[in-house]
């Protein structure tokens, strides 16, 4: 920020509406850092944030575990049912 005598001195050289446009200027351009600025931090923060990481290792383990699950009834299906059949004929005989 210009001080007093500084501004004083831009207005003798410069006149006052391209000083007035000037310290406007600075002043926006100061604005728009200062929220590129907390934009950066944000994103920062959310990136560091590890919070959400265990419950896609969760996911990830219970997909695993159904693809196990799957490929054992796909393998034993043709066992499992002949074991039932013979159970069920001999349960069932007269």
């Amino acid at each position: 920020m210009l001080s007093g005598e500084e501004l004083m001195w831009g207005i003798e050289q410069y006149g006052r509406r391209t000083i007035l446009r000037f310290v406007a200027r600075s002043q926006l351009l100061e604005i728009r850092n200062e929220r590129r600025l907390k934009a950066m931090e944000k994103l920062l923060e959310f990136l560091k944030d590890d919070r959400g990481a265990s419950a896609v290792e969760y996911g990830l383990l219970v997909a695993l575990i159904a693809a196990v699950i799957v490929g054992a009834v796909t393998l034993l299906g043709g066992n499992l049912k002949a074991t039932f059949d013979y159970i069920a004929s001999i349960v069932l005989k007269p």
